[in-house]
């Protein structure tokens, strides 16, 4: 509506509406828009421009913003798009799209990992899932592991361990007791909670357990875990085990690309 027409007309509302509705000089609007316009302009209103308003705006972001919530994702994966928000002192909103719109990622297995892999993590995880499908031949070792059978100790050296890329797996005194011990360690591909068991299984349901609960101290939590992980029995693991083999052959068959997206 062309609103020079309730800008001249000082008159009754009806005058205005009735101005309003003709088609061959102006465009239709309705009867309450007309009416609340004229209001606005005989109050002494003469333009369309909204009030200016008090208080943050509903969208900020900056390039120092998006560096603050990537360090605090890099310190911790695990946190939600709330926590990310509330450390960094930014609205939920404005986390969601920094971190799906600006920084690219998107949560697997209940971590933050980038949404689109590069060339060279797609082919480390073809790789290494390739590795492993190889070692699962030794799956008599296994089950004997999980048994605990009494030769194992003289048969240590046969021993394959796997662990994630946490900085406390990935340091060198980690290393150097691997190395003590005669351990085969085990390589992952970086990026990939989809491809460690811990992440996809053992954690999962372990909150399944914890949900709900209330402690009173962090050695009671922490007594509570240790609990649940040891009634996992055997049937379970080797559940686990399998979802594992499956998961890295589907990682393979997709070309190193993610095996579950949320």
């Amino acid at each position: 509506m062309d609103t020079r027409v309730v800008r001249k007309v000082r008159g009754q509302a009806e005058v205005c509406v009735k101005i309003a509705f003709q088609p061959e000089k102006h465009s239709k609007v309705s009867r309450s828009f007309v009416f609340k316009w004229h209001k606005r302009f005989g109050d002494g209103r003469d333009n369309l421009e909204d009030d200016e308003r008090e208080g943050r705006p509903s969208f900020r972001e900056s390039d120092a913003i998006k560096d603050e919530v990537l360090n605090v994702i890099k310190s911790d994966r695990r946190l939600t798009v709330r926590e990310v928000a509330d450390k960094c002192d930014i609205s939920k909103t404005t986390a969601h799209h920094i971190l799906a719109n600006d920084l690219n990622m998107n949560r697997v297995c209940a971590r933050w990992v980038p949404r689109l892999l590069t060339a060279e993590h797609l082919t480390k995880r073809m790789e290494l899932s390739n590795q492993f499908i190889k070692k699962v031949l030794r799956r008599d070792l296994v089950q004997a592991l999980r048994k605990k059978r009494p030769y194992l100790a003289a048969n240590i050296e046969q021993m394959i361990l796997h662990q994630d890329n946490a900085p406390a797996h990935t340091s060198l005194k980690t290393h150097l007791e691997i190395d003590l011990l005669g351990f085969e360690c085990l390589k992952h591909p970086p990026y990939s909670p989809d491809l460690a068991p811990m992440d996809f299984a053992v954690f999962p349901h372990i909150k399944s357990f914890l949900r709900g609960q209330r402690f009173d101290d962090l050695p009671e939590l922490r007594q509570e875990v240790m609990n649940i992980i040891l009634k996992i029995n055997t049937e379970q693991f080797e559940k686990i085990f399998d979802d594992w083999l499956k998961r890295c052959k589907k990682c393979v068959a997709l070309k190193g690309d993610y095996v579950e997206k949320s």
